[in-house]
């Protein structure tokens, strides 16, 4: 397992340094993964297209979401996939179902933008690793608000009711990722690929479960940092990219090896991490002039 951090601000070359890598990769006849945000996925394969000549099964740009859809259908775990139509009629009939269990929402699914509202918080839930068991609990014994307390229970309850419906005969790609984390862990996927993620300012619970899955199978790992030098927590608008930083290092600390046994749990910089030389954890920062040819 390898764990490597590439620093640099925008502009500075961090895409460029990883696409040339990839083509170092290819040529040697090695596996290299690019995962980027969805909205980049076109972007990105067609940059690697001109880097590397060629896209193949060994070389190749993606999204955590096409990588989980792909991965599920090759091992024959693919549902049927319901779009956000399919969602809706769903929710619908779940909430019709259950409408007199309900107090503060009851009659509220027939409430225009009320079913997409509660989609979206659901999605969020899952991205998050929030089950309906997790709300139910809280709603018990972790909140003293009654009328919030009363809104996380009908929550739970008409979570659990849509995630029944939804597993009997269809997919919601909001589980993917998760399930792809596990099928990595199970089948051993990805062993001495090299995996890189660009693009990406902070990770979903479900999205970092697979980097920490990635770690456990042997890949090698390298994540872009949109900030110039590594810093610790409070670095005003880098922030977010150095919270990242810190929990992509946790990760790394829970896959710690024999030779660095007893670094601390609470976080630390990347750049002590680095030197340390635990995990096989190495920082790499752009100059501010960038990579000649690179935009990002």
């Amino acid at each position: 397992m390898s764990f490597q951090l590439i620093y640099g601000a925008a502009g500075t070359g961090k895409s460029t340094y990883i696409l040339n890598k990839m083509k170092s990769c290819a040529a040697q006849g090695g596996s290299a993964l690019l995962i980027v945000p969805e909205q980049f996925s076109h972007i990105a394969e067609t940059q690697l297209i001109g880097a590397a000549g060629f896209l193949s099964p060994d070389i190749q740009a993606t999204s955590f979401a096409r990588l989980a859809r792909r991965a599920l259908a090759d091992a024959g775990r693919a549902g049927a996939p319901v779009d956000a139509a399919g969602k809706h009629m769903l929710m619908a009939r779940v909430l019709s179902e259950i409408n007199q269990e309900l107090t503060v929402f009851r009659g509220a699914w027939e409430k225009p933008g009320f079913l997409t509202t509660l989609l979206d918080l659901i999605s969020d839930f899952k991205r998050a690793q929030l089950d309906s068991g997790k709300l139910s609990e809280y709603a018990q014994n972790g909140e003293e608000n009654p009328l919030l307390r009363q809104k996380l229970a009908e929550l739970g309850l008409i979570y659990a009711r849509y995630e029944e419906v939804l597993s009997g005969s269809f997919a919601d790609a909001e589980d993917n990722v998760t399930l792809l984390a596990k099928l990595i862990m199970e089948q051993s996927l990805f062993v001495g690929t090299e995996v890189y993620l660009d693009g990406f300012f902070r990770f979903t619970a479900n999205e970092l479960d697979v980097v920490r899955s990635l770690l456990s199978v042997g890949a090698s790992v390298v994540v872009s940092v949109c900030a110039s030098t590594p810093a610790k927590a409070g670095d005003g608008i880098f922030e977010p990219c150095h919270q990242t930083a810190a929990r992509l290092c946790a990760i790394a600390r829970e896959r710690r090896t024999a030779a660095a046994p007893n670094l601390p749990d609470t976080a630390v910089s990347v750049s002590k991490i680095a030197r340390a030389g635990a995990f096989g954890v190495t920082v790499i920062s752009l100059p501010k002039r960038g990579i000649s040819g690179s935009n990002a």
